[in-house]
């Protein structure tokens, strides 16, 4: 799990299985599911709130 800000909000970002799920932290609802190749093993914010995500052998850079 990833704490960070996105476009101004907190957010929690979660991986488990094959999904990346992004919560807001005030609410506690899911805002998105991103389906995932395989299932992602770490999650982290890159300067420009960029969501990371490491998958496998891969690192896939999110943008919006």
């Amino acid at each position: 799990m990833e704490l960070g800000l996105l476009d101004g909000l907190p957010v929690a970002v979660t991986a488990s299985r094959s999904i990346a799920g992004i919560w807001d932290l005030g609410t506690g609802t899911s805002l998105h599911e991103i389906r995932m190749p395989v299932a992602p093993g770490a999650v982290a914010f890159a300067p420009g709130s960029e969501l990371v995500v490491g998958a496998g052998y891969e690192v896939i850079a999110l943008e919006r």
